[in-house]
């Protein structure tokens, strides 16, 4: 039986671990201007630092235990798949029609760049695209768009005339905004791949 890596509760403590650093200095403020019976500007620094330690906790303790997922998860891809292209890359995955209050990502896994087609191998699912059908490379928002922490490398094309789309965001480095300086690099290999012709 396969042990999963992407549970609930690694994705609800990627969520709660920032809240429980600012909770506490947002509360602190707003007790400051409860006290002083207007918004003082004691009160606002106070939450405007805890708006700080918010986008820093997210930032590094928003992808809880992506190291050992991505070790646990290359040990499987070894063990399961023999014609293993070169450099697979580490990122979460999601389907256009994917929503989630507390992940933008349905999966975790391994991108697989073979020269015929593209393949996520996952925690939970293994998906593949042909490159016949791929048409572009664009990058798109997701939920860590607002916060400038990242977004998606959508690769996108058309399957028996319906449009298809494989929402990707790089997951190799321990911080988001690191990962988030990764996804041009990553967009650049995915098109370079979808430039080189096909083999069957």
């Amino acid at each position: 039986m396969t042990v999963r890596v992407w549970t609930t509760g690694r994705k609800l403590m990627g969520n709660l671990l920032p809240l429980f650093i600012a909770a506490p200095v947002a509360g602190w403020g707003a007790w400051k201007m409860i006290q002083s019976g207007s918004v003082s500007t004691e009160g606002l620094l106070w939450c405007s630092g805890a708006v700080v330690l918010l986008w820093m906790g997210v930032n590094f303790l928003g992808l809880f235990r992506n190291g050992s997922m991505k070790r646990a998860l290359y040990l499987r891809l070894k063990s399961s798949v023999y014609d293993l292209p070169a450099d697979p890359f580490f990122a979460g995955f999601a389907r256009p029609a994917f929503r989630s209050a507390i992940d933008p990502h349905e999966d975790v896994g391994f991108v697989l760049l073979y020269p015929d087609r593209i393949e996520f191998f996952g925690d939970k699912d293994t998906i593949s695209l042909p490159k016949s059908c791929l048409e572009a490379v664009r990058l798109r928002p997701n939920p860590h768009s607002w916060a400038f922490l990242g977004g998606w490398v959508s690769v996108e094309g058309k399957l028996e005339g319906e449009p298809v789309r494989m929402l990707l965001e790089p997951r190799e480095r321990p911080t988001l905004w690191g990962n988030r300086r990764l996804r041009g690099a990553f967009k650049n290999r995915i098109e370079k791949w979808l430039q080189t012709a096909a083999r069957a």
